[in-house]
């Protein structure tokens, strides 16, 4: 298992979110890298409106090498000292 702590970004319809992610990674049985982690220090209404807006495969992040992922809400998401639980998975 891997782990990152550090600035990202939400690409949205509605814009680009800079964020701070804290990110745990593991492989999936079948090899695809999953991850779950925290989405912390970002504008709170801004991501309200992209996750109202988002579609099936959730909202997309980039991290600064440029990998890109996906993200969903965690079913046990709060939003206490905004911050907000998330699971996705890495593309490529």
């Amino acid at each position: 298992m891997a782990s990152y702590n550090g600035p990202a970004t939400i690409v949205s319809p509605c814009g680009e979110i800079e964020m701070t992610v804290d990110l745990q990674s593991s492989t999936d049985p079948d090899g695809s890298l999953i991850w779950r982690g925290h989405v912390d220090s970002c504008d709170r209404d801004h991501l309200l409106r992209a996750i109202h807006g988002m579609s099936a495969y959730g909202l997309v992040f980039r991290l600064p090498d440029g990998r890109e992922g996906n993200f969903l809400p965690s079913a046990e998401s709060t939003w206490s000292r905004s911050s907000l639980c998330v699971s996705g998975f890495m593309r490529g």
